[in-house]
C-alpha cells in the first residue's frame, strides 16, 4: 500500500520489478484482496474491494500483462463492503475457490472456473469479526475438495466457535 492507500501490483520477473499498477483504493485496516495462481494455465487472478462498494473486481496476470487497464467488475455481495479476500487454487485445474466477508460479518463463497465467477451464495452470517484471519480456505490435493473454515460469534458474542464447509468443485 502507498501513502493513498492502493493495493499496487507489480511484478517481479527474477531480475527486476516491472511497472507499479495500482489495483484498489480499499479500507486500508483490512485484507481486502489475494491473488492465487491457476493451477494449469498459470494466470494469477487478483481478487479484491476496489473503490469501497459491495462490487467487488479482479484482474488477470497472464505472465507477461495485465489484461485489464482497471480492475474488472467480478461479482458482487448483498451485505456491506468487502473487508476480506482469501483464495485457494484447486490442484490440477483453473478452479479457485474464493470466499468474502463483509463489514456485516457475512462469509460469501464464489467460484473461479478459468473464465468466470459462479456464485456459490452466502454460507455464514455470523462470522466472529470482519478483519485478516477470520476465513481460509484449503484444497485436498488427490480429490480436489476444499475445506473452509472461519470464526463464528455464539450466541451473546460470549464466545467464539469454528464453523467448516466443504464444496467438490
Amino acid at each position: 500500500m502507498d501513502q493513498q492507500n492502493d493495493i499496487n501490483l507489480a511484478v517481479w520477473d527474477g531480475a527486476s520489478w516491472g511497472n507499479q499498477h495500482v489495483f484498489s483504493t480499499p479500507v486500508p485496516q483490512y485484507k481486502c484482496f489475494d491473488i492465487a495462481y491457476e493451477s494449469q494455465s498459470g494466470n494469477a487472478l487478483v481478487v479484491g474491494s476496489y473503490d469501497g462498494t459491495t462490487l467487488v473486481r479482479h484482474n488477470i496476470w497472464n505472465g507477461a500483462e495485465w489484461l485489464y487497464a482497471t480492475p474488472q467488475p467480478a461479482f458482487n455481495i448483498a451485505g456491506g463492503q468487502v473487508s476480506l479476500v482469501t483464495m485457494a487454487s484447486c490442484p490440477g485445474n483453473d478452479d479457485i475457490l474464493i470466499a468474502t466477508v463483509d463489514t456485516n460479518n457475512n462469509i460469501r463463497i464464489v467460484h473461479w472456473d478459468g473464465s468466470s465467477f459462479n456464485d456459490q451464495g452466502e454460507i455464514a452470517w455470523d462470522s466472529s469479526t470482519i478483519q485478516y484471519g477470520v476465513a481460509q480456505i484449503v484444497y485436498e490435493t488427490l480429490s480436489g475438495d476444499a475445506l473452509i473454515m472461519w470464526g463464528r460469534s455464539a450466541v451473546n458474542n460470549i464466545s467464539v466457535s469454528a464453523g467448516s464447509e466443504a464444496y467438490s468443485v
